[in-house]
């Protein structure tokens, strides 16, 4: 897990700031057939990989402010996790689908990892409690999408996480794994009966149940980038009203915005041959 380069293009003062607030909501990309780098990555202290070259004050080891640390190596190894020594203070809950807690085994598996419904009720509660809460906003309808070499979001038609940060008055900042997309070979192009059969589960149960090529996951680098926070305070409703859906369609400008400056400023610095990726936001 790592910090996006951009986190070095602001001021000390505004690092520190973008820091400072008790908690956010998370927008984590890709899906994924199943989200392993984000999952591991961003709710674990599994990673092991980390640019973190700076102290908790925003200092880098040298002693100057980050946004003047200079071409320090990128990414540096063998440091705490980003968001246990970046955002000190963040409680984090990841939201999954409701299907996952019906399933015997799973269900006990991400209650015991702090993993609550994706439902608006439990996340809003989670919220007025003082926590952060981590959403995979292209769920079911991205993981069809999943497959080496394309990067490919679904997040136009996803905006009930955006409602939930304006009316509830947290920030939101967006983490894109990369080589989550790579995991698995899908078949993109089924047969119609198959495609049938896995639009009927989407529809009954609320996945999109993944068509691989082959059993055994890939071994590709997972490299989860944290992109710097958004402020939505001049979109924010008045406390008891909904979020406008004027302020949405610009909430979500914003993030689209920020999201692909996050892909586009990391693309090359991460492993995994990314490079040359274009990132496609339906």
């Amino acid at each position: 897990m790592v910090l996006s380069v951009e986190w070095r293009s602001i001021k000390a003062e505004e690092i520190a700031r973008k820091r400072s607030s008790p908690q956010y909501l998370v927008g984590m990309h890709p899906h994924g057939s199943f989200p392993f780098g984000g999952m591991v990555n961003g709710l674990t202290e599994i990673g092991d990989t980390t640019n973190l070259s700076v102290d908790p004050k925003g200092l880098s080891p040298a002693g100057k402010p980050l946004d003047q640390a200079g071409a320090e190596p990128w990414p540096r190894e063998d440091t705490p996790s980003v968001h246990t020594r970046w955002f000190p203070h963040l409680r984090l809950r990841a939201a999954a689908a409701s299907f996952c807690f019906w399933v015997p085994g799973m269900r006990e598996i991400f209650l015991r990892c702090g993993i609550i419904d994706c439902s608006e009720p439990y996340m809003r509660r989670l919220l007025k409690q003082g926590l952060s809460v981590a959403v995979f906003p292209g769920g079911a309808r991205e993981s069809g999408f999943a497959t080496p070499g394309v990067y490919r979001l679904y997040l136009r038609g996803r905006r009930g996480f955006l409602r939930l940060a304006l009316e509830s008055g947290v920030s939101v900042f967006a983490c894109y794994t990369f080589g989550d997309e790579a995991i698995w070979h899908s078949l993109v192009d089924a047969p119609a009966w198959l495609s049938s059969v896995v639009q009927i589960a989407k529809e009954s149960l609320g996945i999109l149940p993944p068509i691989w090529l082959h059993l055994i996951p890939n071994r590709v680098p997972l490299t989860t980038v944290v992109g710097i926070p958004i402020d939505f305070s001049d979109l924010r409703p008045p406390p008891g009203e909904p979020a406008s859906e004027e302020n949405l369609d610009i909430a979500m400008s914003r993030y689209i915005d920020m999201l692909q400056s996050l892909f586009d400023a990391n693309k090359g610095l991460v492993p995994g041959n990314h490079g040359s990726a274009k990132l496609v936001i339906e």
